[in-house]
């Protein structure tokens, strides 16, 4: 099998992280959220945003419009043609 160096690298640093703090993990997130909180990077929250019954019930409807209108011409019509014509509705 033929090793990467770039991988047996990340391999070793990590070995080498986790042996500073004895493999608690409790003790290197503390040590990475320090690392953020001094750092000058932007850091990006992935918060999950709230979603409203009435969002999602509007798009449940809209997912069976569109399968309806897919069974409604998968014979007369080529799939590829027919998604083709479906993205360029949701673009829109």
């Amino acid at each position: 099998m033929r090793t990467d160096p770039i991988i047996d690298e990340l391999h070793q640093i990590r070995q080498e992280y986790l042996s500073r703090f004895d493999g608690n993990t409790d003790a290197i997130i503390r040590d990475l959220q320090q690392q953020q909180n001094a750092g000058t990077h932007r850091v990006v929250s992935f918060v999950g945003r709230d979603v409203s019954q009435d969002t999602t019930d509007a798009w449940v409807e809209e997912s069976e419009r569109r399968f309806a209108r897919y069974l409604e011409h998968e014979q007369s019509q080529p799939v590829q043609e027919f998604l083709d014509a479906l993205a360029t509705e949701i673009k829109q």
